[in-house]
């Protein structure tokens, strides 16, 4: 059975909350961008008709080219995860994740949303991605201490 519904988190909430409030408010007016800022801050994840989703990519709401996705080029606090990446790759392969990421308020900021508990009073990338890799390793700990 085909799911009605998709859930959509990170740049695609972005792109889809864009879209549609560019297509109500129109791409010209001005409390639009406002209103696209504030949800795209405030809203974690949304769970769409697959429906509105297929109507977005064949470009039926208008005639012209699709609009390209929005969000793609800002930061992603989901990405890495790093529990995923430190569960599949290791601890050098969660550093290397971690290594892209260079200003240390994103840093700060994915760990505040993946829920990695760290010293707010680390000013350096490094001792930040290091505090990020010990939560990460106490969080796979618990869970497999739970588990067993």
């Amino acid at each position: 059975m085909a799911r009605s519904v998709k859930s959509l988190s990170g740049a695609d909430k972005n792109a889809y909350i864009a879209r549609v409030v560019r297509d109500e408010l129109g791409a010209e007016h001005a409390l639009a961008e406002k209103v696209i800022d504030r949800l795209g801050d405030e809203v974690t994840r949304l769970w769409v008709k697959v429906e509105a989703l297929i109507d977005e990519t064949a470009g039926s709401r208008d005639s012209g080219p699709p609009e390209p996705a929005i969000g793609h080029d800002e930061f992603d606090p989901f990405r890495p995860n790093v529990v995923v990446e430190l569960r599949r790759h290791g601890r050098e392969g969660a550093m290397a994740a971690l290594s892209s990421i260079q200003a240390v308020d994103q840093l700060k900021r994915l760990a505040r949303e993946q829920q990695l508990g760290i010293d707010p009073a680390l000013h350096h990338a490094e001792d930040v991605r290091l505090a990020i890799l010990a939560a990460a390793e106490r969080r796979v700990a618990g869970r497999r201490a739970a588990a067993s």
